[in-house]
C-alpha cells in the first residue's frame, strides 16, 4: 500500500509530504499506523508519536499560513526515523517563522471558568517529547524532536 511511500531498507529515514489541507491528517495517521506496524515500536511510543505529530501538523495547518491558509497551497515535509530504541522526527514547513520553543510555557486555570480554550496542543509536544530544537533554514521552520522509548 506505501510502496511508492516507505523507502525498502528497514531502519532508513521515512519521509512524506502533506498538503496543508485537513484530509491530510488521515494520510499521515494511515502513513504512522504503517511505520509503527512496520518498526514494531511499542503501543506507549506509538501513542507519543501520534499525538506530537497531529498537534504540530494541525498547528501549522491553523496558524502558520495566515488567513488564507485553506486557499494556497503549502508543502509540510515529514520525516521520521526509528533507531536505537529512539525516534527523531524531522518537520519543515514554508509557513510564517514561529519557533515553538519559545512560546510561553502553559499556565494553568485554578479552575474552570477562568480556563482559556486552546493551547494545550504546544504544552503536550514538549512533554511527549525528549529533545526538541528548532531552526530557521531557508525560509522554512525546521523542527526535531526525538522521542526516547
Amino acid at each position: 500500500m506505501y510502496s511508492s511511500d516507505i523507502c525498502h531498507s528497514h531502519w532508513s529515514p521515512q519521509k512524506i509530504c502533506l498538503t496543508n489541507q485537513p484530509k491530510e491528517l488521515e494520510k499521515l495517521s494511515n502513513w504512522l499506523n504503517h511505520l509503527v506496524d512496520w518498526w514494531e515500536i511499542p503501543p506507549r511510543l506509538a501513542f507519543r508519536l501520534d499525538l506530537i505529530l497531529v498537534e504540530i501538523v494541525t498547528n501549522i495547518m491553523e496558524h502558520a499560513y495566515g488567513k488564507n491558509s485553506k486557499k494556497e497551497e503549502h508543502i509540510i515535509q515529514i520525516e521520521l526515523n526509528y533507531f536505537d530504541h529512539k525516534v527523531t522526527l524531522k518537520i519543515e514547513d514554508d509557513g510564517i517563522p514561529f519557533n515553538p520553543l519559545e512560546h510561553p510555557e502553559l499556565e494553568f486555570a485554578d479552575n474552570l471558568e477562568s480556563a482559556k480554550i486552546g493551547g494545550l496542543g504546544i504544552h503536550l509536544i514538549r512533554q511527549y517529547s525528549n529533545e526538541c530544537y528548532y531552526q530557521r533554514i531557508e525560509s522554512k521552520n525546521c523542527l526535531e524532536l526525538v522521542v526516547y522509548q
